[in-house]
């Protein structure tokens, strides 16, 4: 009892000093309270002044949304000539303005939210103080006689900044409503800006069509002019023929019908260089809007290079015919000089040609200067163009942040049915009305087609089902042409009513000509079920079809697949619908983020399906080397579409398609490839069995002609499907990616000689040394079984066939040392320094090479022939350049 006594009084005491402990120091806390009149009149003018805020703030938003509902009738009353440079100039200046007023009021918010945050803390510090001062045994501690006063005195702070706390939340709720009446004014202040900037370029367009105009109708009017003192000077020539009149005039005559034939073409060139001109102007105004769209800039640079590649051909032909007349006109100089001439005339006919020339270098002049400014533009274009796309690429498309914008896309996607039902409504009678408007000529056309597309589809499925059972025999064997044929036989037969109802839909909208979107939704809706029916009968061809072994059918994967393409499709048609139909970009990219998720889902069957592929193809291609790539690969496959599904969930949507784009033509080159390397196989087999049997040649045939022959049809065609990646991707020589890669392969590594040795030196060298190398085991083998083959002594055509394998690489090093860059005369410091290696000790490696020589050349022991030395006896089965 003692002991429990004595530890209730140490633990009150402890108590008591910890009670006491935060009155020592307090740092955090406010300042002594000030006069609470004086304060509390300052926080009652306060709160005065911001409700005034509040109603200013809602005054001004009702007032910029009637200014923003007012803007688009604003917009179509601006007439082009109302416009100039500085309502364009300050309509940007405005726009800076409110960007930078919303950047303050940001600012401003994110300090009063610091603000809140600060005195929540010295409320909460003080209400424990508050709290620890009411404490009785703070009676007992030293130094807090007066604890009623801290009391009252923390009770006054604590009520100061409660009242500071309500100001300063609704301090925060005026700049949150200021922050939105800020958008609304930046809103407005961009629409503003944006179509003054479209009538400012309407109105620059028009000026620069009307004076193009102006300038083809004066060109048009020279042209008429010329035309017309050509025919004069052509019916003058032609009735007086080149005896019956003097040289001189002969002369002087053709020269001026030469000048106006060429001035109609420099007219006609002035004509062409006016629409450039146009043409490079609304290149430079593409560079100038801040919003242009990736496809536009694309379109731009390719009218860009068109344009360039015409002013290059352009100034060529002017260059040559200034050479022309440079050369004409020394020729008439030097007729003058002979003194046989009237003067007169000559003095004209140099004046024809010297005006000539005069105009020929303005064209000049004017080329270059049109294709310098054309370079340039291309040049920003091409920079403008990664710059946007690397924006596009990389700006996420946040999700719905508040519950208002959740219940706004809510509604957005319950309308979304509707829109789309109306559309499609929309697309048939459109349809329909044009078919009712079209020419009585077009209705039995149309009716023509579409009764011979129903004939066709009839003659089509007896001729189907009559192939069918010829390519289901027994005999078809192993040929992956006979199967291949086989299975797309079948294709057609199940897809031949959804082929002949999208084709006769295709025929009727392009007959009665439907325009777009109805063109495309309509497209869209009649190819659902083909792209339904077509992949799921593949899936069951290859996995459960009757005709497929027991061990290769997989009733579950196809199960699993046949669910996947259904839905699949139809997220793909909604998705195109949705662009088709131009639905709001909410529910777009709602539409988007489903496919995403779609391909995130479809990551496991992929798997599926490489596995299954890979293990098929194992069977007969496991130990090439293009299957052991393949086999890796094709991981890429999978994990492209993960990477794509996950960019697209986190909002990159514009890379996420790219990189579903560039997917999906890989798949389509990977498959072709595979396609066309079978196709491939099955005719080199074909020659064979063909060479064998028709030919007293089938060793040869079939060894030293149709397999190298097959191994570089397979080498081209892995370089061809490559290449054909590479255009699909767009990746041209003078794309960025191509120029990284020559870049990186054309870094000189080290110097040999007057030689820079590059990356890709080294890999041309080590691809012609081993052309060279197999060229000259393929040319050994030829001449030793064709070309030689008359000979009857075998050590003959043995000798000589490897004679002409060494001829042929000892030709082929001296290429490749040209390819190096490195100069033959420089070998003689190497042979030097080889002869001095043999001196040393190379003795028996050359006497080994000379040996081999002489026994090829002498042939003292042919192949074939019994050797004895010393106590062992064996056969001479080859000799070569190491005997």
């Amino acid at each position: 009892m003692i002991c429990r006594s004595v530890l209730i009084i140490l633990l009150l005491n402890l108590l008591g000093l910890l009670s006491a402990w935060p009155t020592h120091a307090d740092p955090t806390l406010p300042a002594d309270p000030a006069d609470p009149a004086k304060v509390t009149e300052e926080q009652s003018a306060r709160r005065q002044i911001l409700l005034q805020d509040q109603q200013i703030t809602k005054s001004t938003r009702l007032d910029l949304e009637s200014r923003i509902a007012e803007l688009p009738r604003q917009l179509e009353a601006l007439q082009p000539n109302e416009v100039n440079e500085s309502i364009v100039e300050q309509a940007q200046v405005d726009v800076k303005s409110a960007r930078l007023r919303l950047e303050s009021i940001t600012s401003d918010l994110d300090n009063a939210d610091l603000r809140i945050k600060e005195l929540r803390k010295n409320i909460s510090e003080l209400e424990a103080r508050e709290q620890l001062l009411k404490n009785p045994a703070k009676d007992m501690a030293e130094g807090v006689a007066d604890r009623a006063a801290q009391l009252e005195h923390t009770h006054q702070l604590l009520s100061q900044q409660h009242t500071e706390l309500d100001l300063e939340t609704l301090s925060l709720t005026n700049l949150q409503n200021q922050v939105e009446v800020a958008n609304l004014r930046l809103d407005l202040a961009q629409q503003w800006q944006k179509g003054v900037e479209q009538v400012f370029l309407q109105h620059q367009e028009q000026s620069r069509q009307e004076a193009q105009t102006k300038l083809i109708s004066r060109l048009q009017n020279d042209l008429n002019a010329l035309y017309e003192r050509a025919a004069v000077l052509k019916k003058y020539l032609s009735q007086r023929q080149e005896g019956a009149l003097p040289i001189e005039i002969w002369q002087r005559q053709t020269t001026e019908l030469q000048t106006v034939e060429e001035q109609i073409n420099l007219l006609n060139l002035d004509r062409h260089l006016a629409e450039t001109a146009t043409a490079l102007a609304q290149m430079n105004d593409l560079l100038q809007n801040p919003t242009a769209q990736v496809d536009d800039l694309t379109q731009g640079i390719e009218e860009t290079n068109k344009i360039t590649q015409d002013l290059s051909r352009s100034l060529e032909l002017l260059q040559q015919q200034n050479t022309v007349y440079q050369q004409q006109l020394q020729i008439i100089e030097r007729r003058g000089a002979s003194g046989t001439s009237d003067r007169h005339l000559h003095d004209e006919e140099l004046k024809l040609v010297d005006r000539l020339l005069t105009e020929l270098d303005q064209r000049i002049g004017q080329i270059q200067n049109q294709l310098a400014q054309a370079h340039s533009i291309a040049a920003q274009l091409n920079s403008y163009h990664d710059k946007q796309l690397r924006k596009d690429l990389l700006t996420r498309q946040p999700y719905p942040e508040t519950a208002e914008a959740w219940r706004q896309l809510a509604q957005e996607l319950a309308t979304t049915p509707r829109v789309l039902g109306y559309q499609v409504r929309l697309s048939v009678e459109t349809t329909l009305k044009n078919l009712l408007n079209t020419t009585t000529f077009r209705r039995l056309g149309l009716a023509a087609l579409e009764g011979g597309l129903l004939w066709l589809l009839w003659m089509a499925r007896s001729r189907l089902r009559r192939a069918m059972r010829d390519f289901a025999t027994p005999e078809a064997g192993s040929s992956f042409v006979w199967q291949w044929i086989g299975n797309i036989l079948v294709l057609l037969w199940a897809n031949l009513p959804g082929i002949g109802f999208a084709t006769a839909l295709m025929v009727l909208l392009w007959v009665v000509e439907v325009p777009q979107p109805g063109l495309g939704i309509l497209m869209t809706l009649a190819l659902l079920w083909l792209g339904i029916k077509l992949p799921t009968t593949l899936a069951w061809l290859f996995l459960v079809s009757p005709r497929l072994p027991e061990d290769r059918r997989d009733p579950a994967l196809y199960r699993q697949l046949f669910w996947t393409l259904i839905c699949g499709s139809l997220i793909t048609t909604l998705v195109v619908l949705a662009y088709l139909s131009d639905l709001p970009d909410s529910v777009a990219n709602t539409l988007d983020y489903l496919h995403m998720l779609y391909g995130l889902l479809v990551v496991a069957p992929v798997l599926r399906i490489r596995r299954l592929v890979i293990d098929r193809l194992s069977a007969d291609y496991g130990e090439r080397f293009w299957f052991v790539a393949l086999r890796y690969s094709s991981l890429l496959v999978p994990l492209s579409l993960l990477s794509a599904a996950t960019l697209g969930l986190l909002g990159y949507l514009q890379l996420a398609w790219l990189v579903a784009g560039y997917l999906s033509i890989f798949i389509a080159v990977l498959i072709g490839w595979i396609v066309v390397r079978s196709l491939l196989k099955d005719a080199v087999v074909a020659l064979k069995n063909f060479a064998v049997t028709h030919s007293g040649y089938g060793l040869l045939w079939t060894q030293d002609v149709i397999t190298p022959l097959h191994r570089i049809a397979n080498l081209l065609l892995f370089i061809g499907a490559w290449v054909a990646l590479f255009r699909a991707y767009g990746w041209t020589a003078e794309s960025a990616v191509i120029v990284s890669i020559g870049s990186f392969l054309g870094r000189p590594l080290f110097t040999l000689g007057a030689a820079e040795i590059t990356i890709w030196r080294i890999f041309v060298t080590i691809t012609t040394l081993a052309i060279v190398i197999w060229l000259g085991q393929w040319s050994r083998a030829i001449s030793y079984r064709w070309i030689l083959s008359s000979l009857s002594d075998l050590g003959v055509r043995h000798s000589l066939s490897v004679f002409t394998q060494y001829t042929v690489v000892l030709i082929g090093v001296l290429i490749i040392l040209r390819i190096v860059g490195i100069d033959l005369t420089t070998l003689a410091v190497f042979a030097g320094a080889v002869g001095v290696g043999i001196g040393l000790g190379m003795q028996n490696l050359a006497n080994n090479f000379v040996s081999g020589l002489l026994l090829l050349i002498e042939r003292p022991l042919s192949s074939g022939d019994i050797v004895q030395v010393g106590d062992h006896l064996g056969e001479v089965t080859s000799i070569g350049m190491r005997s």
